[in-house]
């Protein structure tokens, strides 16, 4: 999650897809711009404003 969150940061991105592929194994998509958001198993949306606002935690997309 940390290296999702520091490309987040160097790209400027709006947001970043997290998705569950292994049990110790995750995939982040690093979003350029959130139009919706469409829920999906084993996924999670992160909005990057919430994750600077609130002192490097992100907050889950709704």
């Amino acid at each position: 999650m940390e290296q999702c969150r520091e490309a987040c940061r160097r790209f400027d991105c709006a947001g970043v897809n997290l998705f569950q592929l292994d049990e110790f194994v995750f995939k982040c998509e690093i979003l350029n711009f959130i139009s919706h958001l469409s829920p999906a198993t084993g996924a999670a949306c992160y909005y990057a404003s919430d994750s600077w606002s609130y002192g490097g935690g992100y907050g889950q997309g709704r």
